[in-house]
Parts: C-alpha cells; structure tokens; sequence
C-alpha cells in the first residue's frame, strides 16, 4: 500500500512541477513591460598606479574601450524619454576600476566601484 500512495505522490509532485513551468511561460510575456533596461552615461576611471609599466601598456585601451561599449550599448530596443524635458534618458553613472596586480598575461586583479545617479522628479 505504502509503495501506490508514494507512486501517487511521485506523480503529483512532476504534475505540479509541470503546471508551475506552465504558468511562468504563460507570464512571462506580460513581465515585458514592467522589466526594461536604460541606456547608461558612463564615465570609466582607471588606477594603474599599482602595477608595473610594462603591464599598463597592455591596458593603455581599457578606459577607452569599456567607456565606449558602455555608452554605445542599447540594452534594449526602448526609447526611454526624460518626462520632463522629453529627451531620451540615460543613467548617469561612474565606473572606477583599481588594477591590483597581474596575475598572468591577460589576467588581472582589480577592484570596481560603481555609482549610479539618478534623477527622481515629483
């Protein structure tokens, strides 16, 4: 008897699994709206102080690079407009990376900080 009732069991539970991974595919369209990404206004700041010269050459692009694929990148297809003044909105926002050491040929140690503004109107 014990062995039928955890066969029972066993099929209820991948029934319910299966009814949960339904209702969150049926859902997830209407997430669309309520989740969507900005597009940023970075400023990158790069410490090389720490390591050697002859690793910063290898970095001379790094600020360059990821200011640009930060500030060049839509992450979405939405255009985000300022309610108030009615231009497109970006968010505001520092990246400071603090190189450590080098750990290999391409490998680093760093430290990120970022900080974020934005604008909140009443």
């Amino acid at each position: 008897m014990k062995c039928k009732n955890m066969n029972y069991l066993l099929k209820m539970q991948k029934i319910s699994l299966k009814l949960c991974i339904i209702i969150a595919l049926i859902s997830l369209p209407s997430f669309h709206n309520t989740l969507s990404s900005q597009e940023l206004d970075a400023v990158v700041d790069v410490d090389l102080s720490a390591i050697n010269i002859d690793i910063r050459d290898r970095l001379s692009n790094f600020k360059n690079d990821v200011q640009n694929y930060l500030n060049k990148t839509r992450f979405s297809d939405e255009n985000i407009v300022n309610d108030v003044r009615g231009k497109p909105y970006k968010i505001k926002c520092n990246f400071s990376f603090f190189f450590r050491s080098a750990t290999g040929v391409d490998s680093y140690e760093a430290q990120l900080v970022v900080s974020v503004q934005r604008n909140i109107y009443r």
